[in-house]
């Protein structure tokens, strides 16, 4: 999952992979809104990213 947001970030945003990694994993870890203080310019990608990751969370639930 955090590799699919890494490079959502870095082909979108064009960070670099270290930046793109540690938003990955606030993002992932719950802290959405961490990432967004953080990295103001993520505000319009914050719910695109939560809707990749229910999407993905719901699948898999599917899935299983």
């Amino acid at each position: 999952m955090v590799e699919k947001l890494t490079g959502l970030l870095v082909g979108t945003l064009g960070v670099e992979k270290q930046v793109a990694v540690a938003i990955a994993g606030l993002i992932a870890s719950g802290g959405v809104w961490y990432a967004v203080i953080a990295y103001p310019f993520l505000a319009p990608f914050v719910a695109t990213i939560q809707g990749v990751i229910a999407i993905a969370g719901t699948a898999g639930i599917i899935g299983w």
